[in-house]
């Protein structure tokens, strides 16, 4: 008995080969990097403020209660300064990558770190920055001439 050469999937497709039932009912497309960090904005936003809201409806606006409960114990006070820290890192990275890749809008992510944090500023920002990528990518395919 001969056995019958195997295709790969690549030659199979060419050749009209392939699954059709699963290539006609295949609906979901892979995220791609710009809509996951629009996802992880809306993430970054909710969840903390999860926390804070009914923290704000129960003690109201109170700066002074608000820095002592935060520094209350060390544990407490390793978060806190860690998320300062990693907010002026971000700001600083923010500022040179937007500038370099002179992304649109590059004010809102600083606007989003005083009103969230870094948990939503940082997703804006990378995806402001994809979107940038995007577009000059596209640009520059457009205007590059045919071989």
């Amino acid at each position: 008995m001969r056995s019958i050469p195997r295709l790969s999937s690549r030659k199979r497709r060419a050749a009209g080969l392939g699954r059709p039932a699963l290539q006609e009912t295949h609906w979901r497309e892979p995220l791609s990097r710009k809509n996951v960090y629009l996802i992880l904005c809306v993430l970054g936003a909710a969840i903390p403020y999860s926390q804070f809201i009914p923290w704000v409806a129960e003690n109201g606006l109170h700066f002074g209660l608000l820095v002592r409960q935060l520094f209350a114990n060390r544990i407490s006070a390793f978060f806190g300064l860690d998320v300062l820290v990693s907010s002026v890192v971000l700001v600083v990275f923010m500022r040179t990558e937007g500038r370099l890749l002179r992304i649109r809008l590059r004010w809102l992510p600083i606007v989003a770190l005083c009103v969230v944090g870094v948990s939503l500023a940082l997703p804006l920002f990378l995806y402001l920055r994809e979107r940038e990528l995007e577009s000059s990518n596209e640009a520059a395919h457009r205007g590059a001439a045919p071989a």
